[in-house]
């Protein structure tokens, strides 16, 4: 694939991340917004990661996609090479939804003194 070809596969892919994050948000409105936010950007974070295609290559492909062909058809169990960047994703896709969740805490444990 040709630069090009790959700047435009890129968007495309990075439009159906943007729109599918804003469809689950939106579909969310029920969820407390701890739950809701991690609903939203753990899936996000964690499809958006990038990954080299190859050791060879420069190229990148979404890491999920990476590590997908690897564990399915690399004898080597090269599913880490692009495996442990989905699992930091992972982890850092969590942080929001903590610190959504403490900070609703405190609001929480701050209001009957208010009140």
């Amino acid at each position: 694939m040709e630069a090009q070809g790959f700047d435009v596969a890129w968007s495309w892919y990075l439009a159906a991340l943007l729109m599918a994050v804003w469809v689950m948000w939106r579909g969310g409105k029920f969820l407390p917004l701890s739950w809701r936010t991690l609903i939203t950007v753990l899936p996000a974070l964690v499809f958006a990661v990038p990954a080299p295609v190859s050791a060879e290559h420069t190229a990148l492909a979404p890491a999920w996609l990476v590590a997908m062909f690897d564990a399915l058809v690399q004898e080597d169990g090269a599913f880490w090479r692009a495996g442990k960047m989905l699992v930091f994703a992972a982890l850092v896709g969590a942080l929001p939804a903590v610190v959504v969740a403490r900070v609703q805490r405190r609001r929480a444990a701050v209001a009957p003194e208010a009140a």
